[in-house]
C-alpha cells in the first residue's frame, strides 16, 4: 500500500512538473474554481428519474420531507489550456479533494452508498474563437477511491487560426437499474427488519416463560420450545445482514437481539435435553421428598412418571413395590418387583426384599386357609410360587409351599361339593348339578392333589335318585312327558359318570313305569352302600288323571279368552303371553284348540315385532345406535320363535333399520377419513410431514377398504406423494438421532449426510425446511464421543470451518480430542488460509483466529509448517 501511494504522489509531481514547462510556451486559459453536483428532489423533472425516484420512494409518506433529501460531491478544479508551436494545445484539468456531502438517511439505515452514482462524468468543451466551433469532451472519474484525478488531452490547431478558450464544465452522472432494483430490495427488507424485530420481542417474552427447572411442565414447554425454535428458523434476519450491512449498522439492534436469542434458544434446546434425559432421576427424587411428607399418593404419581420415561429405572421400580408392600397390595408390589428383579437381581437391598415378600406371601397365603377361605387362599400361594419360580437364582423356595397349595386345592374342591350337598338339601338340583359338575371338573383338573372322588360318585348317585323320584311323581300326577324327562336326566347321570348303584334305580324305576302292577316307592329305598345325611324328599302322590286333564282344559280357556280380550281392544302386548301359554297347554296336554289361536298369536306377534322396529329405526335416526342394535337382535329371535321370516312387511322393516345401521358406519368411516385428513394438512402446518405421510396412508387404506364410500382417494395421494421426500428427509435425521442413542455415530453422521444430500438434490426449502448444520446436529447431543466422530467425519467431507466449531465446542465441554485430529485440522485449516489470503501474515492469520488460547497453542507448529 504503502509503495502504491508513493508512486501515485510521484506521478502527480511530474505532471505538475510538466504543467510548468507548458506553460512557458503560452498559457491560454487557467482557472481555478470550485465545482459542486448536488443531488436532490427537482421538481423540473418527472417522479421516475433518478435519484428523484429514490427520494420520493423514502418520503412517500412524507412527501414535504423530499426537499430536505440532499446529497453530493464538490471538489477544487484547476483547469489549463496551453499552446506548444507549432499550433499543438495541451488541456490538463486536475480535479482535487473529491468530497462526499450530505446524507440519505432512512429510518436509522444510511442509503448514500445505495443511491450514488454507477458512473461519474467530468464534461468540458473547446471553443474556438473565431469560427464559434467547439468540441465536445467527456471523461469518466473513478471517483470512489480516489482523493484526485488529472485530465490530460492535447490537440492540433489544424486550422492555425489560433484563439481557443475552454468552457461549459460541468458533472455528467448515470444510475443503473440494478441501482433501482438494489434500492427497493434495501427498503422492502427495512420494512421486514422492524416486523422482524416485534416477532423477536414476541419470542423473547415466551422464553422468559419457559422454567427449565418445573419438571412438572417440562414436557410441555419442551413442546412450546420447539415452537418457539420454528418460529425463529422462519425468520430472515440473516438475509438482512447481508443486504443491510447490519454487521456494521443495526438501529433498531434486532441484529445482535437476533443471534442472542439463537444462542438462548440453543442454551435452552441443549438444557431441555439434558433435562429430559434426566426426568427419571427427577421424578425419583421429587417422589421421595413427597414420601418423607407422607403424600403416598403423590409419590407413586411421581415414581411413575419416572417410569413412563425410563421403564427400567429401579430406584422407582423399587420405591414402588415398597410402597404397595406397606400397604398390603401384594399383587402391585410382586409386578413391580418382578421387572426390578429382570435388571438387577444381584443387589443385596432387592434380594433380601424378595425373600421378605416370597414369606409374606406364603403366611398370608396359610393364614387364609386357616379360616377356610381356600379360593384367595390359593391364588396367593400360586402367586407365590410363580414369583419364586420366576426368581429362582435370588429366592429360596420352601419346602412346605406344595403341601399348603395342595391344602388349598382340597378346600376349594370340599367347599363345591359343601355348595352341591346344600343345594341338593333344598330341591335346587339344577344347581346340585352345576356345582357337582365343578367338583367334578375341579379334581379332574388337580388329581395331583386331589386323588380320591368317592365323594362326587355318591353325590351324583343322589341326585340320580332324585329325579328318578320326580319321575314317578310326574307319572302318577299323568305328567308323562315330564316323567319321561326326570327319568332321562338319571340316567344321562348314571352312565356319563359309571354310577353303578345308580344304574339299578333307573332300570327298577323304568320297570316301574311302564308295569301298571308294580306297588313299590322308588323314593324310600337308599343306595346301595351309600351312607350319607341328606335324606330323600318323600314323593306324594295321589292326583288322578281324570281331575288333571279337566283342570288343564279350564286353564287352557281361561288364558285363551283373556287373550282373546286384550287382542280385540289391541292390547297386543298384553294378549299374546296369555295367547301363547295357551298354545303351550293345548300342545302339552293334547286339548284341541281353537282354530283362531294361530292366527291371534301371529298379528300379535307381528304388531309386536313391527312396534320394536319401529322403536329401533328411531333409536337408529338419533344415533343411538346400540340401542337400535340390542332391540333388532331381540326382534330377530321373536320372528324366528313365531314363524314369521317369511312376512314381506317385517321384512322390508328389517331392511330399513340396517340401512340406518350401516349409516352409522359409514358416518363413522367418513369422518375418520375426514379426520385423517385433517391431521394431514394440520401437520403439513407444522412442518411435521413424517405426520403428514401416516395420516394421508390412514385415508387412503380407508378409500381401498371401503371403495363403495364416495370418498376422494387422489387427494391424499397426491398429498403423500408431493411430501414424501420431505417425509423422508425427516425420517433420516430422526434416524439418525436414534442411532447416536444406541452409540452407533458413525452410522448416524453417514445417515445425517444421505439426510443433507436429500434437503439440496431435492430442494426441500421449498417446503419450509431448514437444512440442519452438522454443528448444530452434533452439539444438540453433547456427547465426547460424538465430538471426536463427527470432527473425523468434517474433515473427510473437508468441512474444515465446521470441524474447527466443533473443536472450540469441544474445549468448551473440557474435552480433549484425539491428537491425529487436531493436527488435520490445523494443516488443513493452514492449506485454506493460504489459498484465500496467499499474501497474509500467518502468525496474524493465527492469531486471529485462536488468539492466545492454550488448547490450540500446542498445535500452533503444524499449523505454521502447512502454511
Amino acid at each position: 500500500m504503502r509503495q502504491r501511494l508513493f508512486v501515485l504522489s510521484l506521478t502527480i509531481w511530474i505532471q505538475l512538473f510538466a504543467f510548468q514547462l507548458f506553460a512557458q510556451d503560452m498559457t491560454v486559459y487557467d482557472e481555478h474554481k470550485n465545482s459542486e453536483l448536488i443531488f436532490k428532489f427537482s421538481p423540473y423533472e418527472h417522479d421516475e428519474s433518478l435519484p428523484n425516484y429514490f427520494i420520493s420512494q423514502m418520503a412517500h409518506a412524507q412527501s414535504r420531507l423530499r426537499s430536505y433529501y440532499k446529497y453530493g460531491i464538490s471538489a477544487n478544479i484547476h483547469s489549463l489550456l496551453i499552446k506548444q508551436k507549432p499550433n499543438h494545445y495541451h488541456i490538463i484539468i486536475h480535479i482535487d479533494s473529491i468530497i462526499k456531502t450530505g446524507n440519505f438517511n432512512f429510518r436509522g439505515f444510511n442509503f448514500s452508498r445505495l443511491i450514488f452514482p454507477h458512473k461519474l462524468y467530468f464534461q468540458y468543451q473547446v471553443k474556438e474563437l473565431n469560427s464559434g466551433n467547439t468540441y465536445k469532451y467527456k471523461k469518466s472519474i473513478r471517483w470512489k477511491n480516489l482523493s484526485s484525478f488529472i485530465i490530460d488531452t492535447t490537440f492540433t490547431d489544424s486550422t492555425n487560426r489560433g484563439a481557443y478558450t475552454l468552457t461549459d464544465e460541468k458533472w455528467v452522472y448515470t444510475f443503473t437499474k440494478q441501482q433501482k432494483n438494489a434500492f427497493n430490495t434495501a427498503l422492502n427488507n427495512i420494512e421486514l427488519y422492524y416486523k422482524e424485530g416485534k416477532k423477536l420481542s414476541d419470542i423473547q417474552t415466551k422464553i422468559n416463560l419457559l422454567q427449565p427447572n418445573n419438571i412438572d411442565n417440562i414436557t410441555l414447554q419442551n413442546i412450546d420450545l420447539k415452537y418457539l425454535i420454528k418460529d425463529y428458523r422462519k425468520l430472515l434476519m440473516p438475509t438482512y445482514a447481508t443486504t443491510l450491512s447490519l454487521q456494521l449498522s443495526d438501529p433498531g439492534g434486532y441484529y445482535h437481539q437476533y443471534k442472542t436469542i439463537g444462542r438462548q434458544l440453543a442454551l435452552l434446546k441443549t438444557t431441555f435435553d439434558t433435562k429430559r434425559a434426566q426426568l427419571d432421576s427427577l421424578y425419583f427424587t421429587k417422589g421421595i421428598v413427597m414420601l418423607k411428607d407422607s403424600s403416598i399418593n403423590k409419590a407413586k404419581e411421581y415414581f411413575n412418571k419416572s417410569l413412563k420415561y425410563n421403564s427400567n429405572y429401579t430406584p422407582s421400580l423399587y420405591s414402588l413395590s415398597r410402597i404397595y408392600y406397606q400397604n398390603r397390595q401384594y399383587g402391585k408390589a410382586e409386578y413391580y418387583l418382578n421387572e426390578l428383579l429382570k435388571l438387577d437381581s444381584t443387589t443385596t437391598k432387592y434380594t433380601q426384599f424378595a425373600n421378605e415378600l416370597y414369606q409374606v406371601l406364603l403366611q398370608k397365603g396359610k393364614a387364609l386357609n386357616e379360616v377356610e377361605n381356600y379360593n384367595e387362599g390359593l391364588k396367593i400361594l400360586l402367586e407365590a410360587k410363580a414369583f419364586c419360580k420366576r426368581n429362582s437364582t435370588v429366592i429360596q423356595c420352601d419346602s412346605n409351599q406344595l403341601s399348603k397349595i395342595n391344602q388349598a386345592k382340597h378346600g376349594m374342591y370340599a367347599s363345591f361339593l359343601s355348595i352341591a350337598g346344600a343345594a341338593l338339601q333344598r330341591g335346587r338340583l339344577d344347581m346340585t348339578e352345576d356345582y357337582l359338575n365343578i367338583a367334578d371338573n375341579y379334581q379332574k383338573a388337580h388329581n395331583d392333589a386331589i386323588t380320591n372322588s368317592k365323594e362326587v360318585d355318591a353325590l351324583y348317585t343322589l341326585l340320580a335318585t332324585q329325579y328318578l323320584g320326580l319321575s314317578i311323581k310326574k307319572n302318577k300326577n299323568l305328567e308323562f312327558q315330564l316323567s319321561k324327562r326326570y327319568w332321562q336326566y338319571a340316567d344321562s347321570l348314571s352312565k356319563a359318570h359309571k354310577l353303578k348303584d345308580a344304574q339299578s334305580f333307573v332300570q327298577e324305576v323304568k320297570h316301574q313305569l311302564t308295569s301298571t302292577n308294580y306297588q313299590g316307592s322308588i323314593a324310600k329305598q337308599k343306595a346301595v352302600g351309600f351312607q350319607s345325611k341328606v335324606a330323600i324328599t318323600p314323593i306324594k302322590t295321589g292326583v288322578c288323571h281324570s281331575t288333571t286333564e279337566q283342570s288343564m282344559k279350564k286353564s287352557y280357556q281361561l288364558h285363551f279368552d283373556q287373550g282373546t280380550i286384550y287382542y280385540t281392544y289391541h292390547r297386543y302386548r298384553k294378549a299374546y303371553p296369555e295367547l301363547k301359554l295357551a298354545q303351550e297347554i293345548a300342545q302339552r296336554y293334547s286339548i284341541p284348540q281353537d282354530d283362531s289361536l294361530d292366527s291371534y298369536l301371529a298379528k300379535s306377534a307381528k304388531v309386536i315385532i313391527l312396534n320394536n322396529l319401529s322403536k329401533a329405526r328411531t333409536y337408529a335416526w338419533g344415533h343411538k345406535y346400540a340401542a337400535a342394535k340390542r332391540m333388532l337382535i331381540t326382534a330377530l329371535k321373536n320372528i324366528k320363535t313365531d314363524k314369521l321370516s317369511n312376512d314381506s312387511t317385517i321384512q322390508q322393516a328389517i331392511a330399513r333399520i340396517k340401512i340406518s345401521l350401516q349409516q352409522q358406519q359409514n358416518d363413522a368411516l367418513s369422518k375418520e377419513y375426514s379426520k385423517s385428513l385433517l391431521k394431514a394438512r394440520q401437520s403439513i402446518d407444522f412442518k411435521d410431514y413424517i405426520s403428514t405421510e401416516k395420516y394421508c396412508r390412514q385415508a387412503i387404506i380407508i378409500t381401498k377398504e371401503h371403495q363403495y364410500l364416495p370418498l376422494d382417494s387422489i387427494y391424499p395421494m397426491s398429498l403423500l406423494n408431493k411430501y414424501k421426500q420431505a417425509a423422508l428427509y425427516q425420517k433420516k435425521l430422526q434416524e439418525a438421532s436414534k442411532l447416536i442413542t444406541e452409540a452407533k455415530i458413525p452410522e448416524a453422521l453417514n445417515l445425517f449426510s444421505d439426510a443433507q444430500k436429500l434437503f439440496y438434490s431435492k430442494k426441500l426449502s421449498h417446503f419450509g425446511l431448514a437444512s440442519e448444520s452438522l454443528y448444530h446436529f452434533v452439539t444438540s447431543h453433547n456427547s465426547k464421543v460424538m465430538s471426536d466422530e463427527a470432527i473425523k467425519f468434517a474433515l473427510k467431507t473437508n468441512d474444515i470451518n465446521t470441524a474447527i466449531d466443533l473443536w472450540k465446542e469441544a474445549i468448551g465441554h473440557h474435552w480433549i480430542i484425539p491428537k491425529n485430529n487436531a493436527v488435520l485440522c490445523m494443516q488443513l485449516l493452514a492449506n485454506a488460509d493460504k489459498r484465500q489470503y496467499p499474501d497474509a501474515d500467518k502468525k496474524k492469520l493465527y492469531n486471529q483466529r485462536f488468539g492466545n488460547n492454550t488448547s490450540f497453542k500446542k498445535y500452533r507448529k503444524y499449523y505454521y509448517k502447512a502454511f
